[in-house]
């Protein structure tokens, strides 16, 4: 994660970064239910 951190310099630090996944729909599920927490969306 560290060396990832590098990537995202621009925007996201270490703690930041949810994850990394290899399934685009595992990646949409966990993205929804973060913005779902953070109250940005208000529904699946």
């Amino acid at each position: 994660m560290k060396r990832m951190e590098l990537q995202f310099k621009g925007g996201l630090s270490g703690s930041e970064i949810i994850g990394t996944f290899t399934k685009k729909t595992e990646a949409e599920k966990v993205a929804k239910m973060a913005l779902i927490k953070a109250g940005a969306i208000n529904k699946f």
